[in-house]
């Protein structure tokens, strides 16, 4: 026999998981809390009205070079917006790090490698936004969460007139207890691949990052996902409800961009043998970093490649 959780406020059911921290009820927006000792305060990011959403994305269709031309062939599916719950807080960094970067030279026939010892130290502050879902399916979600961190405009769920509101609000399944050590993780790793890109190194001989999660706050951000058919296909667009940008676009692949995919791709995969083979022959000095180079750009024709013969394309 399965449970049934309801309401309350009014006795509605609720959507309810294993790992729900509380539930908001889509009749009449009353916060049923499952574990009592989360209880946090819950802020919004209010949503523009369905009809701003809906003409946000004729606005964007209207826009777009390929698109613009097709627009009376464009139909509406379906039309639903969901309030998702994300943790955004402010973390301070403090990092210090000792790395390496190897280089190698050709002379001749004659290849000499060297390290060369970086080092640096800064203290920054990041904005850092989680979703706060175990089981992450919405499209547009990343972007969301990307679009959120500049976004401060937040009211208190209690003071908003849920007639006004009326989306389905998604369980948090996450506690604030909980998503302090992802959130660390997550900052730390970031931190450190970012050092280790933008100085080109290729290992540590000593690293530390101190971080400070400050100001959590758990705000509901509205995602709309707008479907719509073009000539038999069904594509989506995923639209930010709190400023009625688009996040996200599944397209159709037109013939010209399908072609322009195969060139791309060969010219990839072509100019990577090239570079090889003139690095092979002596006629640049070696660095570690050419393999790597040559490896980015097979990848990318490799990917060019697939999406030539790919019916739908996404852009951001």
């Amino acid at each position: 026999m399965s449970l049934e959780f309801k309401c309350g406020r009014c006795s509605a059911p609720l959507t309810y998981t294993p790992e729900s921290i509380f539930s908001v009820c889509d009749y009449c927006g009353y916060v049923n809390w499952f574990n009592e000792e989360a209880k946090v305060k819950i802020l919004v990011a209010p949503s523009k009205p369905r009809e701003d959403i809906i003409n946000g994305f004729w606005s964007r269709m209207r826009m777009d070079k390929d698109m613009s031309k097709y627009v009376s062939m464009i139909s509406i599916e379906d039309v639903y917006g969901v309030y998702v719950p994300l943790y955004i807080s402010t973390v301070n960094v403090d990092v210090e790090w000792i790395g390496y970067r190897v280089e190698a030279r050709r002379s001749g026939r004659n290849v000499t490698t060297s390290k060369v010892t970086r080092r640096g130290r800064f203290n920054t502050d990041i904005r850092h936004v989680y979703h706060a879902r175990r089981h992450v399916e919405e499209f547009g979600l990343d972007e969301l969460c990307e679009r959120a961190k500049g976004f401060n405009d937040y009211v208190a769920l209690d003071s908003l007139r849920w007639d006004d509101v009326k989306l389905q609000v998604l369980n948090v399944e996450y506690s604030i207890n909980e998503v302090l050590n992802i959130i660390r993780d997550d900052v730390e790793d970031h931190v450190r691949d970012d050092v280790k890109m933008r100085e080109r190194l290729h290992g540590f001989y000593y690293y530390s990052c101190k971080t400070d999660v400050r100001d959590v706050k758990l705000v509901l951000a509205p995602l709309w996902i707008i479907t719509y058919r073009f000539r038999g296909g069904v594509f989506k667009v995923a639209v930010s409800g709190f400023d009625v940008s688009i996040l996200k676009a599944s397209e159709p692949v037109f013939l010209h961009q399908r072609l322009i995919y195969i060139i791309a791709s060969i010219i990839a995969a072509t100019t990577g043998s090239l570079l090889m083979i003139i690095t092979a022959s002596g006629f640049f000095e070696v660095s570690l970093w050419i393999p790597i180079f040559f490896l980015v750009i097979i990848l990318t024709g490799a990917g060019l490649a697939a999406k030539s013969i790919s019916d739908v394309r996404e852009e951001k």
